[in-house]
Parts: structure tokens; sequence; C-alpha cells
């Protein structure tokens, strides 16, 4: 008969060593091998689970993602499409309701016997994002010093991990928890040649500019696309690197830089303006007597994009570069005109598919309470605005809604509420600011989303529009006719004008839209609004191939809808010549879907994607929907296409 030992009792194998501390040794590393194997295993068998149940929304979410991603070969494309359908598995909800993760160990757990795994898998509903530093490796145990809390986590290596850089490497990956320790699924991901300090300054940039006051939840939910820059973090940019056309103008990036790097500004936004001040030079010689004050002109541009963490006033960067306030002016205007376009497609390319994060109507309603603080306080001379402004800036603001100091006012902000709400709340804001304020012409742009038919919408905008220009006056429209936009009180009357230029054109009035959307143009030539890409097909549908073109030429680029509507100018006027050849393929080139969708290869979805990313299958969809009836134009297109692809 066997008798039980005790943990306690000699070993019987003779070593004279407590059993517990001898044999029993290897019976505990045996379990502990087996619950490892067993947690690698169940690592496995959620991903099938994933795969199995979830496939079809992990690819389209994929799709949507991929154009924002630099990726090299094929291997970078496996690897980032395993590392998609887990970040996918353990983070995204489906089915509105529940990640897959937690369906998977709501479904699993029923059919596990052993306790201590059954236990870990339940503790894997706090799964989470590391990224940090090794501080040892011990064995297969690793301790990391979490950057999003402080804290020394350790690490079991249980998938045979190695840590190839060894201590001080910088790390990350995601994890869950495992007993006592984490464990990274599928692996850790190391970055041997970036310093952790670097990476996770990187980090917390970026899920800044996304919107996360927690860099953690920012890493979270926007892993993919943080993973995929991460490389470039310590890469800095220098003047020298650039071809200039002149030496001065490397000359104007050399001050800029040091002057930031004295100010001890983040590098990040330094990189980001000698590359703004290098597209300026491509497109614009200038003849420059003093660096300094281009440079310093650079730097209060740059200052607009980043107010919160790039503080300085126009009179302080005078000071900063030693030039005068007036030679900073005038620059900056030119700087602002010639590179709005690339400054706004550059922000656009480093958010990524969170474009959601900008709200320009929270910016525009921050831009009218500061007005009104002005006014109040009866600030006249530039200097008492400008030290305003400074203390604004410098002293961090709570989101507070201020109460109102008159009808108008009390109005504006319930329209700011409307514009947050949906559905009758949307509604009844609306008509509750018309009744405090029936100027208010965003008050009808609300209202008029409510109306029966597009006739009664159409009839809702226009008095909006009417309202508005009564209140502003002739003279105002006189005096800053082609500065319209950047005065934050025309913008509810150019909005009531867009839309009601829009719902003409839905009912059939494409003569009259296009009218009002010359108008829109002539007092804001800048176009903040994009009212080009509507006008351009009422041109082609009106046959003013003249004013199509005029418009091509007035504002010249290179994107989709441009170089399409190009093709198709081309098309519908002189037919399929050579020249529509060229810029078949130098369209297409741009993006590769439009083809599909234009001729009909692809069906078009009834609704318009919410967002989209320069030559992505979303902006595709986006454009042909407002160009397809005229692309049917054109005689025998897809045969044409087909030939000269």
């Amino acid at each position: 008969m066997n008798e039980k030992i005790n943990r306690n009792d000699p070993c019987p194998c003779g070593s004279g060593k407590k059993y517990k501390k001898c044999c029993g040794l290897n019976e505990v590393v045996s379990i502990s091998n087996v619950i490892e194997d067993e947690v690698v295993r169940l690592q496995h068998q959620l991903v099938d689970y994933a795969l199995q149940h979830y496939e079809r929304e992990i690819e389209q979410d994929y799709e949507q993602l991929e154009p924002h991603l630099n990726l090299d070969d094929e291997s970078e494309q496996e690897f980032y499409l395993t590392i998609h359908t887990i970040w996918f598995t353990l983070f995204k909800e489906v089915d509105g309701e529940e990640t897959i993760l937690e369906k998977f160990i709501r479904y699993e757990s029923k059919n596990i016997k052993r306790p201590k795994l059954k236990d870990i898998l339940n503790t894997w509903t706090d799964v989470r994002t590391l990224a940090g530093e090794a501080i040892d490796i011990d064995g297969n145990i690793l301790k990391l010093k979490n950057f999003f809390t402080g804290e020394t986590e350790e690490i079991s290596l249980i998938n045979s991990h190695k840590v190839e850089g060894g201590k001080n490497s910088f790390i990350f990956g995601m994890a869950l928890p495992y007993e006592d320790k984490l464990i990274f699924i599928p692996s850790l991901i190391e970055l041997t040649n970036l310093q952790p300090d670097i990476a996770y300054q990187f980090i917390e940039e970026k899920s800044a500019q996304l919107g996360y006051d927690s860099p953690e939840e920012g890493f979270n939910d926007f892993f993919m696309e943080i993973m995929n820059d991460l490389p470039s973090a310590g890469f800095t940019v220098e003047p020298d690197n650039f071809e200039w056309s002149a030496p001065v103008y490397q000359e104007v990036a050399e001050v800029f830089q040091k002057k930031m790097n004295e100010l001890n500004e983040s590098p990040t936004l330094i990189d980001f303006g000698i590359l703004v001040w290098h597209k300026f030079c491509e497109k614009r010689q200038k003849q420059i007597k003093n660096p300094a004050v281009y440079a310093a002109a650079l730097h209060y541009l740059i200052s607009f994009i980043f107010p919160e963490d790039f503080p300085n006033t126009q009179k302080k960067v005078a000071e900063i570069y030693g030039v005068s306030v007036a030679s900073i002016s005038s620059r900056y205007y030119e700087l602002d005109e010639v590179l709005h376009d690339d400054i706004v497609q550059m922000l656009e390319e480093s958010a990524g598919p969170a474009e959601a994060g900008i709200n320009p109507l929270a910016s525009e309603q921050m831009l009218n309470d500061v007005f009104a603080e002005i006014q109040e306080q009866g600030l006249e001379s530039i200097e008492e605005i400008e030290e305003f402004l400074n203390k604004k800036i410098n002293q961090p603001q709570k989101p507070v809604r201020k109460t109102s100091r008159s009808n108008k006012e009390h109005a504006q902000n319930l329209i700011y509420e409307a514009f947050e709400a949906q559905g009758v709340d949307r509604y009844k804001l609306a008509l509750e600011a018309l009744d405090l304020d029936p100027s208010n012409a965003d008050a009808y742009n609300l209202a008029g989303e409510f109306a029966d038919s597009p006739e009664e919408a159409a009839e809702i905008y226009k008095k909006g529009m009417e309202a508005a220009e009564k209140e502003l006056g002739k003279d105002f429209f006189l005096e800053n006719r082609g500065y319209f936009w950047g005065l934050i009180e025309t913008r509810p009357y150019m909005r009531a004008k867009n839309k009601y230029a829009q719902t003409l054109v839905v009912i059939g009035k494409s003569a009259e839209a296009a009218s009002e959307y010359e108008a829109i143009l002539e007092l804001n030539p800048m176009d903040n609004q994009g009212i080009r890409y509507d006008l351009f097909p009422l041109y082609l549908e009106l046959k003013q191939f003249d004013k199509a073109k005029a418009l091509l030429k007035k504002f010249p680029e290179d994107s989709t809808h441009w170089l399409f509507n190009e093709l198709l100018l081309e098309l519908l006027e002189k037919g399929k010549t050579a020249k529509a050849t060229r810029l078949l393929k130098k369209a297409n080139a741009q993006n590769k879907y439009v083809i599909d969708y234009i001729t009909g290869k692809k069906r078009l979805p009834k609704q318009l994607p919410e967002y989209y990313g320069w030559g992505d299958q979303n902006e595709a969809i986006i454009y042909a929907i407002s160009t397809i009836d005229l692309w049917k134009m054109v005689d025998a297109l897809k045969e044409w296409i087909e030939k000269k692809k």
C-alpha cells in the first residue's frame, strides 16, 4: 500500500532534504508546466474562436485600417494581420455589447475541468496593453517598468519569448493576467534601437493628439496605428537631410530648429515645422534677406496649429527671433495661404482613422466664448487682447458652460448642445434656440434636417440664410467679402447657404444651386467648406465646361476628386483622347478603387462611409456616389478603361 508523503517529511530518496525541496519539487514543476502548456493552448483556442465566429468583422476592420499603415512586404503584412486579429479580439466590442474575448471566456469556462486553469481564464477580462523598460530578466521571468502605471510588472515568458536587447530594452504588447504575473499575447514586441523614454513620449503625444488624457487608453484603442509609427519615434528631421533650391532656405530651417531646441519644444513639433517649411520652399521661390523673419513666421504658424502645446503670441515670437511684429504678420499669412491644404493633409495622415478626434464646432464654440469675454472686459488694444489670450492659453480651462449674458448667446449655446444631440432632442433644442434668437441661422440649419420633404427643407434653409443676412447687414458683406469664413459670426450663415444649395440640387434646381455655390466662393475664396467638390459636378451637368476648367485651375491639387474630375471633364467635352488616357493613369495611381465603382464593377453602398483616408476604398465610394450619374454619360466607359489600364 502506498503511504502519502507529507511535503515536510524527509524525502524517501535518501537525500536528507525535505520532500517538498527534493523529489516533490519535480512534481510541482511538472504541474506548472502542464498549466503553462494549457494556457498557451487557450491563447490559440481564443484566436480560433475569433476567426470561426467573427472573421468577417475582423477582415472589414483591417481593410479600413490597412491604408493608414506603412507596410513594406508580405511578411510585415502577415505580422500585422496576426497582431490585428488578436487586438480586435481583445479590445473591440462586437454585436454592440461584448468583446470576443469576453464571449470566449463565457463559452470556454464551462468546458474547463481544471479549477486553476479556469481561474486563470476568468481573470483575462483584465486585458491591457503594456509599454515599458526591461529592468531584469531571471530565467523565464521578465521584470518590466510599466510606463503607464510606474509600477514594476512581472511577465512570465511561457511562450519561450526572448528579450534580445536585454536590460533597458523598450518592450510593449498586449498582456493577459497569469496568476500573480502577466503574459504577452501572442508575444512581446521589442524595439532594440529605440530608447524607452523616447518611445513613451511618442505614445503620450500620439494619445494626446487622438484626444485621450490617458496614454494607456489611447494605446488600447489605437494600438495598431501607434505600433506602426513607433519605429520612427527616434527619428529626427534634420535640415541638411533635404535638398534646398537655395542655401538661405536651409538657413531658415536651421534658425527655426535652433530656437525651438533652445525653448525645449517637442521634437515632433520641430520636425513638423521643418517638413512644412520644405513644402513651402517647393511651391514658392522667395528672395529672403533675413532668415529669422521667415523662421519666426513659421514658428507662429505652428503655434496656431498646436496652440495647447505651443503657446506663443506674435509679440513673444518677435522677441525670440529679434524681428518686428509687422514682419511676422505678412509672412505668416503667406505661409498659411500656401500651406493650408498640405497642413490639413499632414494632420489627417498623422491622426489615422481617429479623424474622429477633432470637432471644429467645439473650437468655434471656444472662440465664441473667448470673443464674448474680450467684449465683456472692454479690451481694445492689441496689447490688452494678447495679454488676455496668453492667460487663457497658459491657464488650464475646465470645459464648463458659462451662464449666457444674452438671449443670443444662450441660443448659440443651445445650438452647440444640439449639434451633439440626436433625434428629437436635437430638434427641440433647435426650436428653443429659434425662440430665443429668430436670427440664428444654425437653428434653421438643424430644423431643416427634420423637414418632411426636400422642398420644405430648402425653404427652411433659405429662411435661415435670409435671417442671417439681415442680422449681419449689407455693409458687413461688402466690407468682409473674401474673408468670410475667418469671421466666427458668419459661419452659421455660410452653413445655411451651403445646405440650401445642396437641397436645390436634390430638387433638381442645379443652375440655382451653382449660383449659390459661386456666391459662397466669392465670400470665401479659400473654400474652407470644400464647396468646389459640389460645384464641379454641377458645371459638368450644366455643360459649363469653361467654368469647370477655371475651377480646376483655381484649386490645383492631386487629390482623388480632382484627378478623376479632370478626367471626367476631358471625356465629356472632347471624348477619349490621348490626354484622357494620360489622365486615367494618373488618377488611377492616386486611388485604384474608384474605377470599379464608376464602371459598375462594384456596387455602391446606400450610405456614405463615416470617414475615409487618402487613396482608400471609402474615399473612392464618397467620390463615386457624388459623380456616378455623370460617369454614366460616358459611352462605353468600362470597355475603354479596360483597354487603357
